[in-house]
């Protein structure tokens, strides 16, 4: 009688091993359902008061992790590794950090007053 073991330990290594690399390039992060946009220089708006720096540059969205880079289409979609060749320039020459928890002045303005319209925000579903 064989012993099923030599054919099930095979088979687990391998769907480990190739669910690592496919999850490598790949990120999901935690986004709020509405995602709003701060301007913070020219060309260049980050999400509104969240943990860590999530840009919107050109149509996409980036994030920085480590010394890599991911960007999504959409932020509540899988972000994939991005090669540093292809990563804005701006946001390459960006401090990290700089602008996490970013709050804009309209926000800040309509939390005195009340009001629920951010002036100078995009919001995004």
């Amino acid at each position: 009688m064989r012993n099923p073991l030599r054919i099930v330990v095979p088979v687990v290594a391998a769907a480990a091993l190739s669910g690592c690399l496919v999850g490598q390039g790949e990120l999901r992060l935690r986004m709020p359902a509405t995602v709003t946009l701060v301007t913070v220089e020219p060309g260049v708006q980050v999400v509104e008061d969240y943990d860590e720096e999530v840009f919107y540059v050109d149509g996409q969205y980036w994030v920085r992790r480590s010394d890599f880079w991911y960007r999504a289409g959409d932020p509540h979609a899988r972000w994939s590794r991005v090669e540093p060749r292809y990563v804005p320039v701006v946001l390459v020459r960006s401090p990290p950090g700089r602008y996490a928890h970013r709050r804009g002045a309209a926000h800040d303005r309509s939390e005195r007053h009340g009001e629920g319209h951010q002036d100078g925000a995009v919001s995004h579903r």
